[in-house]
């Protein structure tokens, strides 16, 4: 449910590469967040963090947990600077 979001905030670095993803998953008139989002509704599965219980004030937690692995930003396509932009990311799966 968050790789639609992860998808949107990356597609500024490597949109072509997501024009790919939307190929793969049969939908390439749809962007790759788009083209997923479809799919994991096809599926019955959820769709955003609220639908598995998240809560908004659960995501700041979420976000600094995020930026201290250092995994997860630093095999990112597009550098992730700042708690700011992990929250960008959850509020967008929210």
């Amino acid at each position: 449910m968050l790789l639609p979001a992860v998808l949107r905030f990356n597609r500024p670095v490597n949109a072509a590469r997501q024009v790919l993803v939307a190929e793969a998953l049969e939908r390439p008139d749809l962007d790759a967040s788009a083209a997923l989002l479809g799919l994991l509704e096809d599926l019955g599965l959820p769709t955003t963090l609220r639908q598995v219980g998240v809560t908004p004030e659960q995501l700041p937690r979420i976000a600094r947990t995020v930026m201290a692995n250092a995994q997860h930003v630093r095999n990112n396509p597009r550098p992730i600077r700042s708690e700011a932009e992990v929250m960008g990311i959850l509020d967008s799966a929210w």
